[in-house]
């Protein structure tokens, strides 16, 4: 009886054991895939911020460009 009694305490063991290393396993991806959210987060905002200082160094030249071309028609 006392082995039977081992045995089951013994799976149960086991099945809390297993229940807690799925639980661990899971708050661990549960982290990586926040992990991987915020860099991407992070490369986005770089890609935003480097769009916008491209489109202000192009939208200067183009003013420049406009300033100067008009310039010219006055000039002629």
């Amino acid at each position: 009886m006392r082995s039977r009694q081992t045995n089951d305490r013994l799976q149960v063991a086991g099945r809390a054991s297993h229940d807690a290393s799925t639980t661990v396993d899971s708050v661990e991806g549960t982290k990586n895939v926040s992990d991987n959210i915020n860099g991407v987060k992070a490369d986005a905002a770089d890609n935003v911020k480097q769009a916008s200082e491209t489109l202000e160094t192009q939208s200067r030249q183009l003013g420049q460009q406009v300033s100067d071309f008009l310039g010219k028609i006055r000039a002629a």
